[in-house]
């Protein structure tokens, strides 16, 4: 490879991992509200006046916040591997 198709390669690499740092996260759950005197979590959502969350809703938002996001963790790797292939293209020869 020369130069000029390293260095396209890393400015490839490095639009791809963030694209995938970016996008490929999935949603987050939405909350559900419960009446007022019902049992809720204990939480509540700021972004719905406060409103207490039910259990069911809170499992799902602390499921999604503990799971790793494989779009984030393929992006840091694939722009990595551009910053590594950019520094070797620079270093290269013409």
């Amino acid at each position: 490879m020369n130069k000029k198709s390293t260095l396209s390669a890393a400015v490839l690499l490095i639009v791809v991992a963030i694209v995938a740092f970016l996008f490929l996260n999935g949603t987050k759950p939405e909350t559900v509200c419960v009446a007022e005197n019902a049992p809720s979590s204990g939480f509540v959502d700021p972004d719905k006046n406060d409103c207490p969350i039910s259990d069911a809703s809170y499992a799902k938002i602390a499921d999604y916040n503990s799971k790793p996001k494989t779009g984030r963790i393929a992006g840091l790797v694939l722009g990595l591997m551009g910053v590594g292939v950019g520094i070797v293209g620079l270093r290269k020869k013409a």
